[in-house]
């Protein structure tokens, strides 16, 4: 999640992760998806990740495009915050507590 509070600093960070999306993409082989969700109104941007197993999400702290990308945010003020979400199990299992079910991401 990237705070803005700016239209020019939200179109910044926009521009950056749009131009480095494909680089740092290719060097992580544990990435399923990636997508980002702009509002402009509220001058947000949240960007979701999808990795295949928990350890792979460790895989963006050896990009170093990432790494810089990580200090433009920190130059222009802007406040970001981060989530890590693992697989809780198939969702009748988790609201249904019927169990017995495989993981929808093994295989990718």
């Amino acid at each position: 999640r990237f705070d803005c509070h700016t239209f020019w600093r939200l179109v910044a960070v926009r521009l950056v992760h749009l131009r480095l999306s494909r680089r740092i993409r290719a060097q992580l082989p544990g990435l399923i998806v990636s997508f980002i969700h702009t509002d402009v109104a509220a001058r947000r941007i949240l960007s979701v990740t999808l990795f295949g197993a928990l350890p792979d999400v460790y895989q963006m702290s050896g990009v170093s495009e990432h790494i810089r990308a990580v200090h433009v945010s920190v130059r222009l003020g802007i406040a970001t915050r981060g989530g890590v979400f693992p697989y809780a199990g198939d969702w009748r299992a988790v609201l249904f507590a019927a169990g017995g079910h495989e993981s929808p991401l093994v295989g990718l």
